[in-house]
């Protein structure tokens, strides 16, 4: 997803700015704030891949986890410091999920197969929910009735 393209390039412009002296860096407060509110996106996201696949959902469900875990490690107390290098920990075994996801996808466009597993989720429900597709599914029914 290119939306966290921008948590990184936002991350990386604050750091240098930053550390250049253009402006003081901000409190502890607005660092948890933003990594919290990042969470909260994520796990809405997480809440649309409930019909993708097992691998993704787990990515992005660890991936809010993630953001919580270092908004709450954000500090200097020995507590905090403990709870960062947990989320380090926690933060590489999700890299190695999106790093097996986005292998599994790519072999799957290459060969035209799903080459690695990763669990397909089936739908709750077949009826489309929506402005698309839905009266066009309706009518298909209907007519396979008649």
């Amino acid at each position: 997803m290119f939306i966290y393209g921008a948590f990184w390039m936002s991350l990386a412009i604050f750091t240098t700015l930053s550390a250049a002296g253009v402006f003081v860096a901000t409190p502890e407060k607005g660092d948890r704030l933003m990594l919290t509110l990042w969470g909260i996106l994520t796990f809405l996201l997480w809440l649309c891949t409930f019909h993708t696949n097992l691998v993704t959902c787990w990515l992005f469900l660890s991936l809010a986890i993630l953001f919580w875990l270092l908004a709450g490690g954000v500090g200097t107390s020995s507590e905090r410091v403990t709870l960062t290098k947990f989320a380090g920990g926690w933060g590489f075994m999700v890299a190695a999920v999106a790093f097996y996801d986005g292998t599994a996808a790519l072999m799957k466009d290459v060969y035209g197969k799903q080459i690695l597993p990763v669990f397909p989720l089936k739908p709750v429900n077949k009826v489309s929910l929506g402005d698309f597709g839905t009266k066009r599914f309706v009518d298909a029914e209907k007519q396979q009735e008649a």
